[in-house]
């Protein structure tokens, strides 16, 4: 069986979140492999995984944090978004 090729990612967003969050330790991002919270759970602090716009909804990024990972969120994990435009994405860092 084939595995699919991911299309190329602009590091681009890299910057732009170092800049944010200069303090956290940035890592290349990946794409986004599956269900939005399962890929939120797994994250290590610096992780960026990018989800497609065209296959996740961003209003249901912006709030996964908070509406489906209280029990984290408490125990000090942080998660920021930002639109990616140059990969068409979404991009959610993970910085706590």
């Amino acid at each position: 069986m084939e595995k699919i090729q991911s299309p190329a990612i602009d590091l681009g967003v890299m910057a732009t979140l170092h800049k944010r969050f200069p303090g956290v330790p940035i890592r290349k991002p990946r794409w986004a492999e599956g269900e939005i919270k399962d890929e939120f759970v797994k994250m290590k602090v610096g992780d960026i995984v990018l989800f497609p716009v065209s296959d996740y909804n961003y209003n249901t990024l912006r709030g996964t944090a908070i509406h489906s990972l209280l029990e984290l969120t408490m125990e000090g994990r942080r998660w920021s978004t930002t639109l990616d435009r140059s990969n068409k994405s979404c991009a959610v860092i993970r910085i706590s």
